[in-house]
């Protein structure tokens, strides 16, 4: 409690509280009701797709007979190892 003032007894001040928090309520199940019919939708339509791009993904590394250990995932957190491997791989001699 940051003023430590005790509004329970004020009726005004209670009204405003449940009134806030009834529009509080009733925004987070808008927002919910929103994501439901908008996003979780995409989303599934999305992870629909990614599957698909697995299943290719996978065909390519099998043809290429490439082990799916040496593919190297992720983002700005591995690029020290993927710098370390190019340096290690690629000769920049042209």
């Amino acid at each position: 409690m940051k003023n430590k003032v005790d509004v329970s007894q004020d009726l005004k001040a209670m009204g405003k509280l449940s009134e806030h928090y009834l529009l509080k309520c009733q925004l987070v199940s808008k927002l919910n009701h929103f994501m439901m019919v908008n996003i979780f939708p995409k989303f599934e339509e999305l992870n629909d797709l990614f599957r698909k791009t697995l299943k290719l993904v996978e065909q390519v590394l099998k043809d290429a007979n490439i082990d799916k250990t040496d593919i190297v995932l992720g983002g700005s957190t591995r690029l020290s190892h993927v710098i370390s491997r190019k340096k290690k791989n690629v000769s920049n001699d042209k």
